[in-house]
């Protein structure tokens, strides 16, 4: 839970880990995600729009680690470029809960179906 909450430190004694991790509120990725290398992935927030790397990329998981990870840019004017991709904390926008909910995660999520589009 959010440490600026202006609420009461003691709530978080009230919501178990294993429910806080299964929750899937909007804004936010999956609490875990299993992620191989040649798997395809998408960018969730803007970590650096000048670069082309801002939401919506399309990527290529090269190399897996802990706290980084390493794709390979599939869409726009950077294709083909390897870029790293840190843990960030991201805060849910969601108002369904009476606690505002962050974590520390990759800011990525994985695509089930890619589609390119080529019009000549």
């Amino acid at each position: 839970m959010s440490e600026d909450d202006g609420m009461d430190r003691s709530i978080t004694n009230w919501y178990p880990n294993k429910y806080l991790n299964s929750l899937d509120p909007n804004g936010l990725s999956h609490f875990k995600l299993e992620l191989k290398v040649g798997y395809p992935i998408i960018l969730l927030k803007n970590i650096a729009p000048k670069d082309g790397f801002c939401n919506g990329t399309r990527m290529m998981v090269v190399r897996c680690d802990s706290r980084i990870i390493e794709v390979k840019i599939l869409t726009g004017e950077q294709f083909g470029k390897l870029v790293f991709i840190p843990r960030i904390s991201l805060s849910s926008s969601s108002s369904d809960f009476p606690f505002n909910m962050t974590r520390r995660q990759f800011p990525v999520r994985l695509v089930y179906a890619l589609t390119i589009n080529k019009s000549q």
